[in-house]
């Protein structure tokens, strides 16, 4: 049986959340935008 540090996986789980949730706000506003595209193109006609 290996002994595995548990600091280790928290390191790891924290490096997962973080990078999940910059990508998950990247995404949030690329929508945004997208969004506000649409309004702005829909407001001009």
């Amino acid at each position: 049986m290996i002994k595995v540090d548990k600091r280790w996986f928290l390191s790891v789980g924290m490096f997962l959340t973080g990078f999940a949730g910059i990508t998950l706000e990247d995404s949030l506003n690329a929508q945004r935008q997208h969004y506000q595209q649409i309004k702005q193109s829909w407001d001009s006609n």
